[in-house]
């Protein structure tokens, strides 16, 4: 069981949104949730109920019923709902202990992992040589291929994870996590006691062969938790 010192917070997720809507110009809407011993389909409802509640917010009560079918059906896939002239694209993750999704007017993906799940056996296959040389944090990369790869449109999605390129990688730890103008219950970065420091990084990268699509994105590592996100930078 990871401890709730060992998650994703509320005050780290407003750090996130913040960095990326300034960076990428985009509006994007995160929630956090915490599980207890419920089951995956659970999980997955709990978590689609949480933007069904959102997305109704923002929205006339006359197109409610245009978005409850497809949030609360398991069989379809949310990823770009289209509400009169309101475009929301969108994005769901859980691990065992926690589920969030992700909305914004731009392509967006999403993935939250526990680190312990992540082989290096798994990362093999899915990375290149030159990828793998990008970081020693190696956990990143699977997170940030699965952003990615939610990310792209459901008619464009690649057969294969491992079609995703990460190009460069860049540490944004102490731009995310010190920012003065983020407000915290804790600096991760100033915490002595802390046995594992925080990482965050910025990534560039693409689709093998489509040299028209660019994806960018963040990725925060925590000692046993990493959370990724992406979106579409240039789509001709």
């Amino acid at each position: 069981m990871v401890t709730e010192s060992k998650m994703i917070d509320k005050s780290l997720l407003l750090k996130i949104s913040n960095y990326f809507s300034l960076h990428y110009q985009i509006q994007l809407y995160m929630e956090l949730f915490t599980f207890s011993e419920d089951s995956d389909e659970n999980k997955r409802m709990m978590i689609r109920q949480g933007l069904l509640r959102h997305l109704k917010s923002k929205i006339d009560t006359t197109q409610h019923f245009k978005i409850e079918n497809k949030l609360l059906n398991l069989n379809e896939r949310p990823q770009k709902l289209v509400i009169e002239e309101n475009v929301f694209y969108n994005s769901i993750s859980h691990t065992q202990n926690q589920g969030i999704f992700v909305t914004s007017n731009a392509p967006i993906g999403i993935d939250l992992e526990i680190t312990t799940r992540i082989t290096r056996k798994l990362i093999k296959r899915i990375s290149t040589f030159q990828e793998i040389a990008l970081t020693p944090d190696l956990d990143v990369l699977w997170s940030i291929k699965e952003a990615s790869f939610k990310a792209l449109p459901m008619a464009q999605q690649t057969k294969a994870i491992s079609s995703i390129e990460i190009q460069s990688l860049q540490d944004i730890s102490t731009s995310l996590f010190l920012n003065s103008d983020l407000h915290s219950n804790s600096d991760l970065l100033l915490n002595s006691d802390l046995a594992f420091t925080p990482k965050a990084v910025r990534f560039m990268g693409g689709i093998k062969s489509q040299d028209e699509m660019s994806l960018s994105g963040i990725a925060v590592k925590l000692e046993f938790t990493q959370l990724a996100l992406a979106t579409i930078l240039k789509h001709r």
